[in-house]
């Protein structure tokens, strides 16, 4: 149907846009707003009239204004860039737009606007009829309106809005266009004159909405210190403090006696950012007569403290004189990650580092500070030690010694276990991974033992063990299975002390320094097997584990031990790689049939 309907109005055009033609360039007095003979009583007389009066638009010839005719593209371009004023043009190269036609000009003002850019073929289609959702299209477009595609959902032909509906419903929202008695939009019907002189005259009128609240109406009573017109919308910020909600019985315990400045604005709501604020200032001084008595300063003890991680601590504040009238205070803390403080300047250690807690007088704003440094617990600092590796098992009431701190590390850290002989083996020295030695070992009332049923072996350590340790002597023939060596705490004056920790006896390694095989090349028929026989150095190397692979598992495997077996016809390359040094050989297998 629509396609005839676009048929016919083909047909036309050409008269159609000659009698627009006329009309746009007849003067006002042939045609005056309430002459037409169609207009009377009209749902739009009110606005037609209003748009004939500003020069928008003009009645025909014949002394009507046919204000329910359909309106082409053309004209519609005509009638925004009046109602809008816009004047300046561009080049244009739409193919069906040709110089010199009467709507040449206003197609050029249309595409410098940015409101319309014609059709993907290169076309404009200026004689086509205009529907309302490119209408609405439009408009969105030079209200910069957001597309509202939920907002179209009130019209009961929303289903057949397609890519218009994001901006038939903002234009909706905006109440720039409106639907029909029956609760439709009609969107693919062409919008009449009278629609688009409503639309346009609509939208050009439209404000959006600012979303900016204007600042709060409140006084203050220099006199009496209160503030007047306060409601829970809105938040506070005295002097440099932060910004605090209102609430009616917080706000009356503070004291705005003194030099103040306190800002109130509206809080923020969603997407409606925080008003600008009204500032009101509290200026009344105290006199020589007044009985309030004025906060001089204010100190605190201490003005250092040191707390482990979980420690509580609290400061004290004193406000000079001791008979001030106001002596409310508030507490800071200039690094809460690392150390809190509540109303009542208790510290609570939160992280080890340094925090600065300031306590500030609300009469004058006098501080004073205290500097708070946070140790990390015992058992904290163990773990953050440079590689330091613990059995948590094994770890009972263990702590620094008092004059510390002393580091311990596990076996897994030493290196280096200096050899006496084939049978005696100490610690000269523990090792770090890095080469460096640890020599600030430290225990307290510390012994050793090292078997699984927890008989000790061995004696204290001298003194026991309070001196710093650089040498144990440990004999490896009572501990045939290398169980781990435990440093185990005593109980002296019925206190456990020192750590309890899990040790292994490290043996100086000698490092693998080549492979070989019995046979270097091997001939197998299908189906039958060797094994090769691989042969590590240096002989006292500690390590001597070897893992084998066949170059070609379709024509020889080999096992873990060494065996190969041929599989089919064919040549493969076996090779044994040590676990230590990666050292390798081969052996060349062909299979024969």
């Amino acid at each position: 149907m629509k396609n005839n309907k676009r048929s016919f109005y083909r047909k036309v055009s050409i008269v159609t846009l000659l009698l627009f033609a006329m009309v746009m360039i007849m003067p006002m007095g042939a045609l005056a707003a309430g002459t037409f003979n169609d207009t009377a009583g009209h749902w739009a007389e009110d606005q037609i009239n209003t748009a004939v009066e500003k020069g928008y638009a003009s009645g025909y010839p014949d002394g009507s204004f046919k204000p329910d005719q359909n309106i082409s593209l053309a004209e519609f371009m005509v009638l925004v860039n009046k109602v809008f004023g816009l004047t300046q043009t561009t080049e244009i190269s739409f193919s069906d737009v040709e110089a010199g036609a009467w709507y040449e000009e206003a197609v050029g003002i249309a595409k410098a606007s940015g409101y319309i850019s014609g059709y993907p073929d290169g076309t404009m289609r200026p004689d086509y009829p205009i529907t309302r959702e490119e209408a609405a299209s439009i408009i969105m477009r030079l209200k910069n309106l957001t597309a509202e595609g939920s907002a179209a959902d009130q019209f009961s032909d929303a289903e057949i809005m397609t890519w218009s509906k994001g901006a038939i419903g903002a234009i909706a929202e905006a109440g720039i266009m409106k639907g029909y008695p029956d609760n439709s939009f009609k969107p693919q019907n062409y919008i009449t004159r009278a629609e688009a002189i409503v639309a346009l005259i609509t939208a050009f009128n439209y404000t959006i909405p600012s979303l900016e609240t204007p600042a709060p109406d409140v006084k203050a009573n220099n006199t009496k210190d209160t503030v007047t017109g306060l409601t829970s919308a809105m938040e506070y910020q005295l002097d440099d403090g932060a910004w605090v909600p209102y609430d009616a019985d917080e706000f009356a315990k503070l004291d705005l006696s003194g030099n103040h400045i306190l800002l109130v604005r509206f809080a923020a709501d969603g997407d409606i950012p925080a008003s600008p604020a009204t500032k009101l200032s509290f200026t009344r001084a105290y006199s020589g007569s007044s009985s309030k008595v004025a906060v001089k300063g204010i100190s605190v003890d201490p003005e250092e403290l040191t707390l482990t991680v979980g420690d509580t601590a609290t400061i004290t504040a004193t406000i000079e004189p001791g008979k001030a009238s106001n002596k409310k205070v508030t507490w800071s803390s200039s690094t809460e990650d690392v150390a809190t403080v509540d109303a009542d300047g208790v510290v609570t250690a939160v992280a080890d580092g340094t925090a600065t807690i300031t306590v500030k007088t609300k009469d004058s704003g006098f501080e004073a500070t205290c500097e708070v440094t946070v140790e990390k617990t015992f058992q904290e600092q163990v773990e953050s030690a440079i590689d330091y590796q613990y059995n948590p098992e094994y770890l009972y009431n263990g702590r620094l010694a008092p004059d510390g701190p002393y580091w311990v590390w596990s076996y897994t850290e030493i290196n280096v276990v200096q050899a006496v002989n084939d049978i005696d083996r100490y610690l000269g020295a523990l090792y770090r991974q890095d080469g460096s030695t640890i020599d600030s070992i430290r225990f307290e009332g510390v012994d050793y033992f090292w078997n699984d049923t927890g008989s000790q072996e061995g004696s204290n350590w001298e003194n026991n063990g309070t001196n710093l340790i650089s040498e144990l002597e440990l004999d490896i023939t009572s501990n045939p299975e290398n169980w781990p060596i435990r440093l185990n705490s005593l109980t002296l004056n019925n206190r456990d002390k020192g750590l309890n920790l899990n040790f292994n006896l490290v043996v100086e390694s000698v490092p693998v320094t080549g492979v070989t095989l019995d046979q270097s090349t091997l001939t197998l028929i299908a189906s039958g097997s060797e094994t090769l026989v691989a042969t590590v150095s240096p002989t006292e190397a500690t390590n001597k584990k070897v893992t084998w692979n066949s170059s070609n598992d379709s024509i020889a495997t080999v096992d873990a031990t060494g065996k190969i077996t041929a599989v089919a016809v064919g040549t493969a390359t076996i090779t044994v790689t040590t676990e230590d040094g990666l050292k390798t050989a081969t052996c060349d297998v062909t299979v024969n049939k």
